[in-house]
Order: structure tokens, then C-alpha cells, then sequence
């Protein structure tokens, strides 16, 4: 070893790693239990299908690396202790040993969805089932390629590690394994005192609801008169705000009282020596700017000055190993140049004999340099490089790929919140997430329900739902025939409807407070109007007129006391006689018009009528201006009546179609419900979701197998129609045969179908019981381990009784299904025989 101040760098050597452990020697004290991981590796080492030859023994650069990886930790021991403990050199899960940046295989999948960390992340948290080390505080036993990982859907913090790292390599990022100490929640991937991630992460998504406030518009061309500024006291408004803190602290001084004790978690015994891993993107490639932590157990990123981490030992990637020697720092402290030697000891040499001595003088610079260089290239021909990956490339199935997680579904606990993961087309109603947001942390009491859907044939995205308040929010892609954009309805009080723009009569808003007002807004419209309201009336009332009524539900017919419509600014004609706003007072019998402003002026035309003919109020804006012609006004009553008939029409139109849109979603929902009810099939095959590109080219594809499969075996059963007789008859050549000879012919043929069936019929019941004494087997295996079952051994039993008893079912009835088309095939053939003409001396006495 060379020192270098407090650094020390190794010279390149060549003997093979170990895991440092307490004594020189470097015994790994790694215990090999039998956890999970190493049974998945003994299966696999054991299989011998298909293993490449890289996983099952070293080529001759690997042990060169072995080597010098071993001599790295002898001095490193020699120099820091040998109370250390590094993951150098794992085995792999053949049980080669392997030096561990070899294990990580850059890839890129075949995803567009998987190209940005956040979402690559997110996916192999889903993807893939956490698995704590067990003990916590040593290194696992086996170290597996991340292509097994993948295959495999399971994995320690190590496993999750190696693959993100793999798959970010592979995408362009800068990124780094991590291995170092963490908190217990980190370690066991414990997210109930966590934030929810989507309380607050989805722009999309409300975290309440606010009922749309109607307000006039306004051209902000129009001359305004400021409003006086209100005088307010300001200890009033001091008094107010300690009033409303006192409160707020009071509110959630009951919630910490009530929950106090759910919240204590007693000390860990074992903090500080949790070992775990992680990833590290550095700044420099694609759109990292700072350096972060990415946890690859659940796809979150920490900030390198928030990060929850305690400590950091050892950063590698698919190029180097370096160990950290920043002694007694914080992780937020620590410095990632691993350039300075101060820092970081690195394995693997690279680059050395890059600088120059400045020292001497301009005559001998050109004789150093030559001197300098030759000794350059001298010294990398004996520096020993990286050998590639042992690892196969990653892949991902698109099947496997679409299911997200390994049973198509997962649930994660936050605080005071749940989320829901599903598939697409794994529920029968198209639901994919679900967010339920609660008021305490045991979560009992739901506060929200936010519920994501994909590829409903009804157009539902999203659902929110408010259970304390009765609010539910429905929120519809484009497509619906009604062009329902949102849904809103607060049970027992209102109900608001907002339409996407491409509606042919310019709705976009229809508010319905039950037994009180509606109102409709609209825009883009050749007649100009924007606004149209009705207001009705409940009961007996002397108020409201007998000839306008309308319908509400369970309220029955209401009297309608107003109605009002608003328009836009029509420039084609005069502000004069641009109506703005009309207004029908049906009650009262009379009729309001007002007139938009003229241009600089402070006040605007208004007439009103009365339906009983006496005289109508006309105010013109001008008051210079000559009275109209009472033929005018008697002409513009008329009219004015005729529409307040129409409008009355036009909202009967409207309200019929709003609660036709109800009874439509209502039908939708309790579609699904029978549905559900029914056990219908989900997936692709549901009739309730749309088909995917993919679901009908793969159906596609299939049906052309089967025609394909149809074509060939009806092409097979020509040829045997037209040669079951020749086989028998070829001893005889071209003569006409006896009767002994036709009878032989025919016997024979009888019996090698008779032959050919029992063997078919035997070979079914033998793989029907084998695959029913295998079961059998599997069943006694798994009772007598009784109650020392896992979860993990569970499930994979009960995945396993699933296909066998599948297999089994299949065979039952291929078995008797063989059994009725035999006899029906064994007639068959004697009857076409007794009619062939080549055995017609069988018919002879």
C-alpha cells in the first residue's frame, strides 16, 4: 500500500474478494438460513435448464478481477480495521462467486412508460415483493443476477437495488448502488408514518370539493365605479385569528390525545446497524440537476439534505467499487466527488499516469512528455479493466408488465390514508387506484375515497367521494353522447353538471339546487346567450303561476316563480336594443328587459311589461332621446311574451335531458353491480371495459392460430379418409380379394384403431394420475409443516393447488371426452368399411 496523506491507494494485485469480517483471514459472517431468496437460488441451481455459462463458473478476466478485489480488502484491513464489512463479493445464484459491479446489467426495457426515474422506480416497487434481510444486520447469502429478480418478482433491498440501478444505467441516468445503514421504518418498508403521496401530488385530483360560485360577468371594457374600501378594526381582526388558532390547536390537541398511543414506537435495539440499499443519481445526465436518493422499495426520491438514511459505507455501479472513509459525517454531509482519494477508495484503477510534472523547464519539456507518454502506455497495458456483466439482459413480459404487481394488485398503508393498486382489466368496474383518505391514524373514519378508472365504456375517470359530507365528484372523459365532462352531487341538496365545449346547443354548466333555482351557462352561441336560470317555488303556495310548472323528482310539480336569460354583446346591433338581460317574472305577471351599455355610458336602457296590457315602462338611456311608438311596444310585448314560452319550453327540454343523464348513469353503475354480482369475467374479455391495440391484435393473432390449427387437422382427416384401408391391403398388391382375405383386411384395420384408442385413453390416465399424486404429495408436504408457514409459502401453495387442480379438471374431461367419441368413432369406421367396395366379398355367403 501507498499512503497519501490520510488516504491510502492499493497497488493493482491479483487474488480473489471475500466479505470483510472480523478476523484477517476474512471468514464471511454471513449465515446461510433458509430464508426465501436462498431457496428461490437453490431452485435455480438445481434446475440446470437453460443456466448460461456465465452464471456457472468465471471466465479468466473475472478471476484476475477476483483477485485484485481480494488484495483490495487484505490492505484495506490492514489500513481501516478488519471490524468492517464489505459487500465485494457475493455469490451469486448458482453459488459462483462474483464481484458485485459485474452483477449490475445496464438495460433499457422495451416501455416508453419506464424511461424517466420517478416512473421506473414506482414500477419496480410494485413489480417487484419486498423481502426484509433476515438477520438485519448481515449481508444476504446470495447476491442473484437482476434478470432473476425480475423473473422471480421478489427480492431483498439488495435485489431491488441491482435492478433499478440496471434498468436507470440502461435508460441514461447517472446512477450508483448504495449500501449503508437506515431507520427500521426504511428497512421494512414501513409507510404509515409517511405522507401520502397522492394527497397532494396529483393536480388532478381535489382535495375537496368547492361548490362553483355563479358570479356575472363582467367586460372588463365597461367603465366601473370603485367600490369604498370597508373600515375593519384591526383588533378585532387580532382577536379573531388568536380565536380561530386557539381553536385549531384545540381541534388538534384531541386528534394527538387520541391517537397518542398508536403514534409511541419503542426504541429499536438495532438502530444503527440496519443494513439496507438504495440508489444514488448523481447530477450530469438527462434531467438530474442535484444528486438525490431514489429508496427502490417504494420508488420515492429524497433530496441528499432530507434523506432518511443513517449511514453509507460502500457506492458502486457497473464501472468501480468505492468505499467511503468520510469518517464520523452525516450522509447530508458527506461528499460524493469519488475523485478525492480523501474520500473514497476506489477498486478498480482507472485513469492513473494522466498528469504532467510541471517542474522543469521549457527545454526539457518535449523529451519529458515523450518519457511520460511511453511510460502511459506501458502502464495501461498492465491495468486491469472491468469485465462485463455475468448478468443475462433484463426483460419484462408485456403480460407481466400489464399486472404492475405479481398478483395484479397491492395495497399500501400511509398515514392516515390507504392505497389501492389494481391492473388494468383485473376489476370488473375498470378501477386501477384508489386513494382513501382518513380523519384518524388508525384509519377508521374515511374522509375521502378517491377511486382512478381506465377504459370504462361509460368514460368514468375518476370518482371522489366525500362519506361525512355526501358529496360525490365524477369526473368523464369525451365520448359520453350527453359530452358529461364532471358530475357533482351533494345528497339531498344540489346537483351540478359541467359539459365539454363540443355540445351543439353551447351548454357548459347546469347547477340544479333541489326545489330552488337552476342554473345553465352556455357559450358559443349564435343567439348569444350565456346565462339562463329558473327559480321555483314548494307547496300550496298563492305565489307561482298553475301554467308553469316543472318537475323535480320526489318534490313532484313546483311552481316556477322566475326565469331569467343573460346575453353576450351582439356588435351588430345597437346597445340600445341588444338585450342583456330578460327577465320573467312569472309570479307577478310582468316582464323585464335591460339593454347592454352604450359605449361611455353610465346607464342602459330597461323596459318593463305587464301581461295584464296596461302601460309598459320604458327608460331609454338617452333621455334627450324620442319616446317609442306605442306599435313598437305593443309589437315587443308580443314578442317578448311568445319567448317566455319558449324559454319556459326550453327549460322543461332541459330538465328532462339532465334526469335522463341521472337514469343513465344509474343503469351504468347497476350494469356493473349485477356484474360483479354475476362473477363475470375481468380482463379483456370484460364487455364492460374497452379493448385495448393490443388485446385485439393478440386476439387477432389467435383466432389465425386456431383457423391455421383447423385448416391443417381437417387437412389431415382428408388424407386419412382417403388411406385407412391402405396399410392392410398392401400384402395383397392390386387383386380382387376372398372373402378370408376381406374379413382379415377389415378385422385388422378394427383392431389398430381399437389399439390406438386405449393407448390414447391410457396415456391420458396416467398424466391424470400422476398430476393427482403429485398434489396429494404436496398436500402432506405443506400440513405437516402446520402453523411454520409463511405468508409467502401460503400464497405460492395456493397458486400451485390453483393450476394443479386446473390441469387436473382439464384432463378429467379430455378423459371423458375420449371415452364418448371412441365408440362413436369405432362405429364409424366399421360402417365405412362395410360399405367399401374394395371389401365387398365380406357381404358374400
Amino acid at each position: 500500500a501507498e499512503y497519501m496523506g490520510d488516504s491510502v491507494r492499493f497497488v493493482p494485485s491479483l487474488v480473489c474478494s471475500f466479505k470483510m469480517s472480523s478476523s484477517p483471514e476474512g471468514i464471511s459472517s454471513v449465515q446461510d438460513g433458509y430464508t426465501q431468496k436462498s431457496l428461490r437460488c437453490r431452485k435455480f441451481a438445481s434446475s440446470r435448464e437453460g443456466i448460461p455459462k456465465s452464471y456457472t463458473e468465471n471466465t479468466a478476466k473475472e478471476e484476475l478481477v477476483l483477485e485484485h478485489v481480494e488484495e483490495f480488502e487484505r490492505q484495506f484491513g490492514r489500513v481501516y480495521g478488519y471490524g468492517r464489512e464489505l459487500l465485494i463479493r457475493p455469490k451469486n445464484e448458482c453459488n459462483v462467486i462474483k464481484f458485485i459491479c459485474t452483477t449490475i446489467r445496464p438495460t433499457q426495457l422495451a416501455f416508453l412508460d419506464l424511461y424517466s426515474y420517478k416512473s421506473c422506480s414506482k414500477f419496480l416497487a410494485d413489480f417487484l415483493t419486498y423481502e426484509t434481510l433476515e438477520p438485519p444486520t448481515k449481508f444476504p447469502a446470495f447476491i442473484p443476477s437482476p434478470a432473476s429478480v425480475l423473473e422471480w418478482q421478489a427480492g431483498d433491498c439488495f435485489d431491488f437495488a441491482i435492478a433499478l440501478c440496471s434498468l436507470l444505467v440502461g435508460c441514461g441516468y447517472d446512477a450508483y448502488c448504495v449500501t449503508g445503514k437506515a431507520p427500521l421504518y426504511i428497512t421494512k418498508r414501513d409507510q404509515t408514518k409517511m405522507e401520502c403521496p397522492y394527497v397532494n401530488g396529483d393536480a388532478e385530483t381535489p382535495s375537496s370539493y368547492v361548490p362553483h360560485q355563479t358570479k356575472p360577468s363582467v367586460d372588463k371594457s365597461d367603465f366601473v365605479i370603485p367600490k369604498r374600501a370597508n373600515l375593519v378594526s384591526a383588533f378585532q381582526t387580532k382577536m379573531k385569528l388568536e380565536e380561530k388558532q386557539k381553536a385549531e390547536n384545540a381541534a388538534k390537541q384531541a386528534t394527538v390525545e387520541e391517537d397518542d398511543y398508536v403514534e409511541f414506537e419503542p426504541v429499536d435495539p438495532l438502530h444503527g446497524q440496519r443494513l439496507h440499499a438504495w440508489v444514488l443519481l448523481r447530477a450530469g445526465k438527462r434531467e438530474i440537476s442535484e444528486p438525490m436518493f431514489v429508496e427502490p422499495s417504494t420508488g420515492v426520491s429524497y433530496p441528499i439534505e432530507k434523506a432518511p438514511y443513517l449511514q453509507i459505507d460502500a457506492v458502486w455501479n457497473h464501472q468501480n467499487y468505492w468505499v467511503n472513509v468520510q469518517n464520523n459525517k452525516k450522509v447530508s454531509d458527506l461528499s460524493f466527488d469519488f475523485s478525492d482519494s480523501h474520500n473514497w477508495e476506489y477498486v478498480m484503477l482507472e485513469g492513473l499516469g494522466s498528469r504532467k510534472s510541471d517542474d522543469h523547464g521549457d527545454g526539457e519539456q518535449e523529451d519529458d512528455d515523450i518519457i511520460h507518454e511511453n511510460e502511459k502506455n506501458a502502464h495501461e497495458d498492465q491495468l486491469l479493466d472491468m469485465p462485463p456483466s455475468w448478468s443475462r439482459k433484463l426483460a419484462v413480459d408485456r403480460d407481466a408488465y400489464q399486472l404492475k404487481c405479481p398478483s395484479g394488485e397491492k395495497t399500501i398503508l400511509y398515514k392516515k390514508a390507504k392505497v389501492d393498486r389494481y391492473a388494468e382489466h383485473m376489476q370488473i368496474d375498470g378501477l386501477v387506484l384508489r386513494v382513501t383518505l382518513y380523519r384518524d391514524i388508525r384509519r377508521t373514519i374515511p374522509k375521502e375515497i378517491r377511486e382512478y378508472y381506465s377504459r370504462r365504456k361509460d368514460k368514468l375517470l375518476r370518482r371522489f367521494r366525500f362519506p361525512t359530507e355526501g358529496i360525490i365528484l365524477e369526473q368523464f372523459d369525451e365520448g359520453r353522447p350527453s359530452h358529461l365532462k364532471e358530475l357533482v352531487e351533494v345528497e339531498g341538496q344540489k346537483r351540478e353538471m359541467k359539459f365539454y365545449t363540443s355540445r351543439l346547443d353551447g351548454l357548459v354548466r347546469r347547477e340544479d339546487v333541489i326545489g330552488q333555482k337552476i342554473v345553465e351557462e352556455f357559450q358559443s352561441r349564435d343567439d348569444h346567450l350565456i346565462y339562463r336560470s329558473v327559480s321555483m317555488v314548494q307547496g300550496n303556495r298563492n305565489a307561482g303561476s298553475k301554467q308553469y310548472t316543472i318537475q323535480s323528482g320526489s318534490l313532484g310539480d313546483l311552481a316556477i316563480r322566475k326565469m331569467t336569460q343573460k346575453f353576450s354583446r351582439n356588435k351588430d346591433k345597437d346597445a340600445d336594443k341588444d338585450i342583456a338581460k330578460l327577465t320573467f317574472y312569472v309570479s307577478e305577471g310582468s316582464i323585464r328587459i335591460d339593454y347592454h351599455y352604450n359605449e361611455g355610458s353610465i346607464t342602459a336602457a330597461v323596459t318593463r311589461y305587464s301581461k295584464d296590457g296596461s302601460n309598459a315602462l320604458v327608460k331609454q338611456s338617452n333621455p334627450f332621446a324620442p319616446e317609442p311608438q306605442e306599435s313598437i311596444v305593443y309589437e315587443t310585448q308580443l314578442k317578448m311574451m311568445q319567448q317566455e314560452k319558449d324559454c319556459y319550453m326550453q327549460i322543461r327540454d332541459a330538465e328532462r335531458e339532465a334526469v335522463e343523464e341521472m337514469q343513465n348513469r344509474r343503469r351504468e353503475e347497476e350494469t356493473i353491480a349485477n356484474a360483479r354480482a354475476m362473477s363475470q369475467p375481468a380482463g379483456s374479455q370484460n364487455p364492460l371495459l374497452e379493448k385495448t391495440i393490443y388485446d385485439i391484435a393478440r386476439e387477432k393473432a389467435k383466432e389465425g392460430s386456431q383457423k391455421k390449427q383447423e385448416e391443417d387437422e381437417a387437412g389431415e382427416e382428408a388424407a386419412g379418409v382417403v388411406d385407412y384401408l391402405s396399410p392392410f391391403l398392401a400384402q395383397y398388391g392390386n387383386r380382387k380379394l376372398n372373402k378370408a382375405e376381406a374379413l382379415a383386411a377389415k378385422d385388422s384395420c378394427l383392431s389398430a384403431l381399437k389399439d390406438r384408442l386405449l393407448e390414447r385413453a391410457n396415456i391420458i390416465q396416467k398424466r391424470l394420475e400422476e398430476e393427482n399424486s403429485l398434489l396429494a404429495k404436496k398436500q402432506l408436504a405443506f400440513s405437516r409443516r402446520g402453523d411454520n408457514v409463511d405468508k409467502a409459502e401460503e400464497e405460492e401453495h395456493e397458486r400451485y393447488f390453483t393450476e394443479a387442480m386446473f390441469r387436473i379438471k382439464i384432463l378429467e374431461q379430455r378423459l371423458a371426452r375420449h371415452e364418448e367419441t371412441a365408440l362413436q368413432k369405432y362405429a364409424e369406421l366399421d360402417a365405412k368399411l362395410r360399405n367399401d367396395p374394395r371389401l365387398v366379398a365380406t357381404l358374400q355367403r
